[in-house]
């Protein structure tokens, strides 16, 4: 393992090889980068180690050629793994809360704009007549700011270079697939618990017109709701690293889909879980006369990132801070 100091002077690490490599291909890192080696307290020159010369060597190769067949490819989901996987919840808030320890403060300044925005719609939203372009705004972007928040925090958890722009990098990476994923999504639960809404309608209706309030207007309302619950709940979790799949795969928005379905089924209840610990950390959080969601929120986006990483990736995540 390796420890390199920074372009801002600052020390970063320790990483392995194969993490300088990528620093290198994406322009962080270069032969003249200081690097202390493993059981060593000197620092040296990226290009001085033998084992990592090959590294300082290295072409940068062409993006655009590079990327094209690997995104034409994964757009569809057709060479994407079908591999089975282990999902533990308790290693996902484990390894969240050591990154959420090291990286506090970029963690909190990007979760805390992503919070920022939504606040923001909602309250322009409240404006009468004007609010409701607000509205409609906050729900056509909403795939583009979640996004966003899951593209800075998959950087932060593989240990990347990551700044508060990334948070706006759904409007860069994949935009139309973005707003169409999260509509699309709307619209399906929608239509799944519509059966049960309009049970639930009928038992309403019943107590407005007759004023029933018997046993009938009690199964109604109940059966209703469970009716349009459990599927809102079944397909949310499935498609519940839809969006990310979008802007960290390149995937269209329906493929994205059908492979977070596909991938979360394996193991649907741990996968719910997971958004129930992260749902009692944001409450915990609440509790704290509110200030706690501030520490609370970081972490649980964190652990969902953690999640991600351990289905679609079949790996870890870094706890390093990067340059």
């Amino acid at each position: 393992m390796y420890k390199i100091i920074g372009g801002d002077k600052k020390e970063y690490g320790p990483v392995d090889a194969q993490q300088l490599r990528r620093w290198f291909t994406e322009g962080r890192v270069n032969g003249q980068t200081l690097v202390q080696g493993p059981n060593s307290t000197e620092w040296r020159p990226l290009e001085t180690f033998p084992e990592l010369a090959p590294i300082a060597t290295e072409a940068v190769p062409p993006v655009a050629p590079a990327m094209a067949p690997a995104t034409a490819t994964a757009s569809t989901g057709a060479s994407l793994p079908d591999n089975d996987y282990d999902l533990d919840i308790g290693g996902c808030v484990s390894t969240a809360w050591d990154i959420w320890k090291r990286n506090f403060g970029l963690l909190l300044s990007g979760v805390l704009v992503f919070m920022l925005v939504q606040l923001g719609l909602g309250l322009l939203g409240q404006i009468p007549i004007l609010g409701l372009i607000f509205t409609a705004a906050s729900i056509i972007l909403g795939g583009v700011f979640m996004g966003g928040l899951y593209y800075f925090l998959l950087r932060v958890v593989r240990g990347e270079l990551a700044d508060i722009g990334d948070i706006f990098a759904g409007f860069r990476i994949n935009v139309g697939h973005l707003i169409l994923v999260n509509l699309v999504e709307i619209l399906l639960i929608a239509v799944a618990a519509l059966p049960g809404l309009l049970i639930a309608g009928v038992g309403i209706f019943m107590k407005l017109k007759w004023h029933e309030t018997g046993p009938v207007f009690v199964v109604l309302v109940v059966l209703g709701g469970l009716v349009a619950l459990i599927p809102t709940i079944y397909l949310r979790v499935c498609w519940l690293y839809a969006v990310p799949l979008v802007i960290d795969k390149g995937m269209d928005f329906w493929p994205a889909l059908g492979y977070s379905r596909q991938m979360v089924s394996k193991h649907w209840w741990p996968v719910f879980g997971l958004l129930i610990v992260t749902s009692l950390i944001n409450i915990a959080g609440l509790l704290l006369c509110c200030i706690g969601i501030f520490a609370s929120t970081p972490l649980a986006f964190a652990a969902l990132a953690c999640g991600y990483e351990r289905i679609f990736n079949g790996r870890t995540a870094s706890t390093t801070v990067t340059p």
